[in-house]
């Protein structure tokens, strides 16, 4: 690489932990310089519910590692930084789009197509994987490849919690063994697979999972889908779950 090609990694940092450090660490040395897209206090409130550091602190910091050449505030107004790396592309010689997760189907990946026009290899599993997330530290919130969840409360036979699933983006197809839930729409459009059954569930609409049904949950739509989730059964863990089909090709 020659001294002006770019490196471009992009992230909250809301806040900053041991693994954003890893990763810009070793994102550095893929290029001659690197250059972080820092997701928006308006990204961030639409993906998570709140900004915990406004934008101008999370640049500063980010721009105080020795190892950042540029953070920019990222322009996209669709949970993406598609817009904000073709801007980048323009201005600067953009070599390797870089990830932190280990996602490896590019169809899956929104940047893919701008980096495909500006010539941008894209790395992935940078820094290790994930550590842990920024929401995880501050609220609870769980991060998953295709939003996160947030438990509220669990007692005896019951729990309860929110997901936030992303614009494009699906869960896996599975059963539970131990529990049965319903699902209530608190925001945005869900598709619904049960068994031989798929539904489209609208805002303030809810619809029963059974005991060891196939399902699934999507949002097709390009807006954040919240759904509610109560889980009722002997045994209600995050282990009770039997996948059949997964984007991620998790067990």
């Amino acid at each position: 690489m020659s001294e002006n090609d770019c490196v471009v990694i992009s992230g909250g940092f809301d806040p900053i932990h041991i693994g954003h450090l890893r990763m810009i660490q070793e994102a550095a040395k893929l290029g001659s310089k690197l250059i972080v897209i820092v997701n928006s206090d308006r990204f961030l409130i639409d993906k998570k519910g709140y900004a915990f550091m406004p934008i101008n602190e999370r640049i500063e910091i980010i721009q105080g590692f020795s190892e950042v050449y540029r953070a920019v505030e990222c322009i996209d107004d669709d949970m993406t930084v598609c817009k904000t790396l073709e801007q980048l592309a323009e201005e600067e010689s953009i070599k390797v789009f870089a990830n932190g997760g280990d996602r490896k189907n590019e169809s899956d990946i929104p940047e893919a197509k701008a980096c495909k026009k500006y010539n941008i290899e894209m790395i992935f599993n940078v820094g290790g994987g994930k550590i842990q997330s920024s929401s995880s530290l501050v609220s609870g919130e769980v991060d998953k490849p295709w939003g996160s969840y947030k438990t509220f409360e669990k007692g005896e036979g019951y729990l309860l919690k929110r997901m936030t699933v992303l614009p494009d983006e699906i869960l896996s197809l599975q059963s539970h063994k131990h529990r049965a839930e319903y699902w209530f729409v608190a925001e945005g459009t869900a598709t619904i697979e049960c068994d031989s059954e798929t539904k489209t569930v609208e805002q303030y609409e809810s619809f029963y999972i059974p005991l060891g049904s196939k399902h699934r949950l999507s949002n097709l739509s390009n807006n954040i889908l919240k759904v509610v989730e109560v889980q009722i059964g002997e045994i209600l863990s995050e282990e009770d779950i039997v996948r059949y089909e997964d984007r991620y090709e998790r067990d």
